[in-house]
């Protein structure tokens, strides 16, 4: 019998410069080398907190940038000079994204959905704030890292579960 063979994810990252001004980001070179072909018109940016933002993809030859779309998820996830996102690619134009602001640290995820948007009375909602308060989804998160950790985790606030999550994800980079 034929054991399945599991390929490595793809991952990259963009340092956010000017490409703010642009409203567009554009996809590595070798990136589009390898999985180019196989990129649609839409791609999929899903975030930790499972928000996903469909976004427009612009092709100039073998250059493919993030477009249509792309400056709402910037705007929505406060993205600016200087924020390190890495981008793994989950196949089927989907990636996942992680963001991370200019103190080297994941940011909170806000996630505005647009069927959810207004209310009855056009009022915009806010977006939803998503920090580690379950526990299930702290430990998971930790033990994606390979971090295993006590019971005692039960009694951490979210900010210190926050911070817990920024450090390790430096410490495992």
């Amino acid at each position: 019998m034929a054991e399945s063979i599991t390929a490595e994810p793809f991952r990259f990252f963009k340092i956010i410069e000017e490409t703010l001004q642009d409203k567009k980001l554009r996809i590595p070179v070798d990136f589009v080398k390898k999985f180019g072909d196989e990129l649609c018109d839409v791609a999929t940016l899903r975030v930790p907190n499972g928000c996903v933002w469909k976004v427009g993809l612009t092709r100039e030859g073998r250059k493919i940038w993030f477009n249509d779309g792309w400056h709402d998820f910037v705007k929505n996830h406060s993205i600016l000079k200087d924020y390190f996102l890495v981008f793994e690619y989950a196949k089927n134009s989907t990636f996942d994204v992680l963001i991370f602001d200019k103190t080297a640290c994941e940011i909170e995820y806000t996630c505005a959905e647009p069927e959810n948007e207004k209310q009855n009375d056009g009022k915009k909602i806010k977006p939803r704030k998503v920090a580690y308060e379950d526990e299930y989804k702290f430990v998971a998160v930790l033990e994606e890292m390979g971090i295993c950790i006590s019971g005692a985790y039960k009694f951490l606030s979210v900010e210190e579960r926050q911070r817990i999550i920024c450090a390790s994800r430096l410490v495992s980079a």
